[in-house]
């Protein structure tokens, strides 16, 4: 974000220019084919697909999680946990 002070010495913040890049319907169709076969993949793996599949796609996996979500997907994080031992 760009800052700017005014002459009262107060910062303002210039509005965010980041904006979603939305794919076409034959990608986003793709993108929730491949979603429903591998329910554990991880936006990653999905974004490696998309941009093998569509030549100068180039997407971040964050592109790929908000139009997951677009197309009512729950984009979830995985936490670690430890497995259980049997005590001795």
């Amino acid at each position: 974000m760009d800052c700017s002070t005014s002459k009262t010495g107060n910062i303002k913040l210039s509005k965010h220019t980041e904006h979603l890049q939305l794919f076409d319907p034959e990608q986003k169709k793709l993108l929730d084919k491949i979603a429903k076969k591998n329910r554990t993949a991880t936006s990653k793996e999905l974004t490696k697909v998309l941009d093998n599949t569509y030549y100068r796609l180039n997407i971040v996996p964050r592109t790929v999680q908000e139009n997951l979500q677009d197309l009512g997907y729950q984009v979830t994080v995985s936490c670690a946990i430890s497995l259980l031992k049997k005590r001795l």
